[in-house]
């Protein structure tokens, strides 16, 4: 995989290129950590900032999860 670690925040995510998902994906289930980065995405849907929960949406599309 091009990148040298996975995603940990939706901004990660997002840094990610399209083309580079299904590999991240791929990676994120094999290692057992896709949970923990929904979950943390999620609690960044829950934020204060708007900006952050906008950036968290789009995090979740990116990823194949769309509203």
């Amino acid at each position: 995989m091009p990148h040298t670690s996975l995603p940990h925040v939706s901004e990660e995510v997002l840094a990610i290129p399209e083309a580079n998902i299904p590999e991240t994906l791929r990676a994120l289930i094999e290692q057992q950590k896709l949970s923990t980065l929904m979950a943390r995405i999620h609690r960044e849907l829950s934020s204060d900032d708007q900006g952050l929960r906008q950036q968290s949406r789009a995090a979740l599309n990116r990823l194949g999860f769309p509203e």
